[in-house]
């Protein structure tokens, strides 16, 4: 028995009934791009999971949008956190006459 895919936009009951009507090929690369996904979702998900979680209080885990966001600011906070305060002046000065001080002394 052959296998193939049946797609919907919508959860209505003619809707599923229309997509079972029009059946189509499974997608090779449809289905290598899930596995793909799925394979980021498992090394990076898992690994900020518990980031997010002590970061973000009730957060339920790192899926593939918050993932990539979670590592862009993970990433930036350590900077912040490894940036070295350094005090600096910058002084200028102009170079030149000067006006001399008067006497207002009688002569």
């Amino acid at each position: 028995m052959p296998v193939e895919r049946v797609t919907f936009n919508a959860v209505t009951k003619q809707s599923v009934l229309d997509a079972f009507k029009a059946p189509r090929e499974i997608d090779a690369p449809l289905v290598d791009a899930y596995l793909a996904r799925r394979a980021l979702d498992y090394l990076v998900g898992f690994t900020l999971s518990p980031v997010l979680w002590r970061k973000l209080p009730g957060a339920r885990s790192a899926g593939r949008v918050q993932s990539v966001a979670l590592r862009l600011v993970c990433d930036r906070e350590a900077e912040i956190e490894a940036f070295k305060t350094e005090e600096y002046w910058t002084i200028e000065a102009a170079a030149g006459d000067r006006p001399r001080a008067r006497s207002s002394a009688p002569a």
